[in-house]
């Protein structure tokens, strides 16, 4: 059996409040990370190389590109954060204004500052289970749980059918290769279809021995002793083919025999050509139903995310409920959000100017009746924000991304797999089945003059592929530059030129953004 090439980064997490296996599983290294990591391709080769490093002792914090604050005077400890450019902190607490107003602020400050690209990363809470906050959540989790629920329950009958639906398919298929084969002019496969299309016929059609006036029941009466014989070698295309076959200087049967087999091959033909068109049009109809089958599952899907997003928005973090901050008896609540503003350079093409804003809130919500008469909490209490700059391409902002995402939100990616193990222990009939609903034909390719059939390059190939060796060897000798190397070298010399254009925006746009907030709100500015 092949080796899972997917493992979760929970897995060898052990509660690593620095996120240092984290950031090291998502390509956050450090330059010894780099270098002790480099023949490390996926993300499966990196979590088995930090399993390694563990179990012999090694330091993983010193791997990992993770930004270490000093929280206090003299202690530093360890974000969770790759190293960012620069980065500013604040810590705000009042009693008297609701903090949400600080987190829209801040968003519209960020399109302001040209940011035209604002992505939410994490938005998540916990409150305190005796609060009044809990208490109207824990309904609406209740009713987003109950519709999941039936979405689930329905799901798994769908692919509890599917695999009925498939069985069947085969069947038929099975079935209509008789009638394939006995179709066909090569007569190896023609004669031992038709006597096994002919064994149907007689067992399931007219009974067997069991029915008197059957083939069988005939060829046990005197006089039709080799009609059995007779029917099981003479076959038959079509209904005029009777008579040439049963007929002519060659045939030495009686009359009243003749006649037998003719009636017996004229009801087989009839038979065999009305089954086979039945079984066509059945599978044809069967196909569909197998594809609507299959819509509806990723239907109901797409349904049940948005649910289970909610469901996990709604849910109490533990860590965050874990927090000596949050008591059960007190009206309390934690709240992270964090969002991710991104602009390109005029002279870039790749690296965007990054900024990540980080606001935790420890908060007192008070509910209250506002619009509709709808009660809503107003949070009031302790907010920590932090921006940080970054410069980073699309590929490092979706790995970061990800990172957070299975930090926060694994549920769904569970459903989605074991859904996807079911599917693929149909094997390869399910694929090819759908395929063949979707009635998709290939386009017939007309080569060009000049071109060559794909089937010679495949053979010159094969030809020069002895020699690949050899010409390794001697690319040194006659100087030939490695075009590959050349155009790696070229990328990272662009690379390095917008990341030294993105540097200054970086720098700047981040202090603006904290200063800003800080004249906003009437804060100490120097």
């Amino acid at each position: 059996m092949a080796e899972k090439k997917y493992v979760s980064v929970s897995q060898v997490l052990e509660n690593d409040i620095s996120g240092s296996k984290r950031l090291i599983a998502y390509e956050f290294l450090s330059t010894k990370g780099k270098e002790e990591f480099k023949d490390c391709k996926t993300q499966y080769d990196r979590v088995k190389k930090i399993k390694e490093l563990i179990d012999n002792g090694k330091d993983i914090d010193e791997y990992a590109d993770n930004q270490e604050i000093d929280k206090t005077a003299d202690q530093m400890i360890l974000t969770g954060y790759p190293n960012p450019i620069n980065w500013f902190h604040i810590v705000h607490e009042t009693f008297q204004k609701p903090i949400e107003s600080f987190y829209f602020w801040s968003l519209n400050s960020m399109g302001d500052l040209g940011y035209s690209r604002i992505i939410k990363v994490t938005d998540i809470f916990a409150a305190s289970e005796a609060s009044t906050m809990y208490g109207v959540t824990a309904q609406r989790l209740g009713l987003a749980q109950d519709k999941v629920a039936q979405y689930l329950a329905t799901i798994g009958r769908l692919v509890k059918d599917l695999f009925q639906i498939v069985r069947e398919i085969r069947i038929i298929k099975e079935r209509l290769a008789y009638y394939k084969d006995a179709a066909s002019d090569d007569s190896k496969k023609r004669n031992p279809a038709e006597i096994a299309l002919k064994g149907m016929y007689v067992d399931l059609v007219e009974g067997g021995t069991k029915n008197p006036s059957s083939v069988l029941g005939l060829g046990s009466q005197v006089g039709f002793t080799p009609l059995p014989d007779l029917f099981f070698s003479v076959h038959p295309k079509t209904v005029e083919d009777i008579s040439r076959l049963t007929s002519g200087d060659k045939w030495q049967f009686n009359a009243k025999l003749t006649e037998v087999l003719q009636r017996k091959l004229y009801q087989y033909v009839q038979w065999r050509d009305a089954t086979k068109n039945e079984l066509e049009t059945r599978e044809k109809h069967t196909l569909k139903y197998l594809r609507q089958h299959y819509d509806s599952i990723q239907l109901y899907l797409t349904w049940v995310k948005p649910y289970l997003k909610h469901i996990k928005r709604l849910t109490t973090q533990q860590t965050k409920s874990d927090s000596p901050h949050l008591v059960t008896a007190f009206e309390s609540a934690n709240i992270e959000l964090e969002v991710i503003g991104t602009q390109m350079p005029k002279e870039n093409s790749k690296y965007f100017i990054c900024l990540l804003l980080n606001m935790k809130y420890r908060t007192t919500p008070t509910m209250s009746f506002q619009q509709d008469f709808q009660r809503g909490p107003i949070h009031m209490g302790y907010l920590d924000i932090m921006w940080r700059g970054y410069i980073w391409s699309q590929e490092d902002i979706n790995r970061y991304l990800k990172m957070r995402d299975d930090e926060n939100f694994e549920l769904l990616s569970t459903i989605n797999e074991s859904i996807r193990d079911a599917m693929e222990s149909l094997g390869d009939d399910l694929r090819e089945y759908l395929s063949e609903a979707k009635e998709v034909f290939p386009e017939k390719i007309e080569l060009k003059e000049g071109e060559k059939k794909e089937e010679d390059a495949i053979s010159l190939k094969g030809l020069t592929e002895p020699f690949k060796g050899a010409f390794e060897i001697v690319k040194p000798v006659f100087g030939i530059k490695d075009a590959q190397t050349k155009k790696k070298g070229e990328q990272r010399a662009r690379d390095e030129t917008e990341k030294k254009n993105a540097f200054f925006g970086t720098f700047l746009l981040t202090y603006t953004a904290s200063k800003l907030f800080k004249k906003a709100n009437r804060f100490i500015t120097w």
